[in-house]
């Protein structure tokens, strides 16, 4: 959490595990509503920008989740935008939010709710995605030529199976390898895929050039 401002996921009766986000058993047609407890601390209102994110993994190999394209590199189940960001299928997840943007009273704690329906196909290993918070912080002068304007974001994940143990195993590709450059210096870019629906964590990864 950003100076002034608190953020954490309230857990419903079909949490799995104690963590800081949302990992939840979703059977087939399940329907309820999520709560996102924020808390502003400030004598000035809060106004937050609340979006519904993708997710995908970054080339530090850390779960990101942003508004990426559909193609990113990551889990192949997506949790699916309403409106006409991205075609909800029939078989996937949808998460929606009520209201994008909220403005909450100083010293006042609110509940920002989420509506979550599952398809009546059940889940195959896990879908993963993230409710985002972002928040504009005040300019500060940096000079007489520019100013610095802080943006806080907050991002909670939202991880779906409808079981307790998975059956599904992970599966790995090389998918491409490019030359490009990081600050400054060449570097060779391997696409690895993980193409099961499946979040996997703890990987070490050893490369032999020849």
């Amino acid at each position: 959490s950003a100076p002034g401002c608190t953020v954490h996921a309230v857990w419903p009766e079909n949490q799995r595990e104690t963590q800081s986000y949302f990992s939840l058993l979703t059977p087939p047609g399940h329907t309820q509503t999520l709560f996102v407890e924020v808390g502003n601390h400030l004598s000035e209102p809060l106004v937050l920008h609340v979006d519904v994110t993708e997710a995908y993994t970054s080339p530090q190999g850390l779960i990101v989740y942003e508004g990426t394209p559909r193609d990113a590199m990551g889990i192949s189940q997506w949790l699916a935008f309403q409106g006409d960001q991205l075609q909800v299928g029939p078989k996937e997840p949808v998460l929606a939010v009520e209201e994008n943007l909220v403005t909450i009273a100083p010293f006042s704690t609110v509940r920002l709710p989420f509506s979550l329906a599952m398809p009546e196909e059940e889940l195959v290993g896990q879908a993963l995605g993230g409710i985002s918070l972002t928040r504009e912080g005040t300019q500060q002068q940096g000079g007489t030529s520019f100013a610095v304007s802080s943006v806080y974001s907050y991002a909670i994940a939202v991880q779906l199976q409808a079981k307790e143990k998975l059956s599904v195993e992970p599966s790995f590709a090389l998918t491409g390898a490019s030359l490009t450059k990081m600050a400054g210096y060449p570097m060779l870019a391997l696409s690895i895929e993980n193409g099961a629906p499946l979040v996997v964590t703890g990987m070490e990864m050893h490369v032999r050039l020849y």
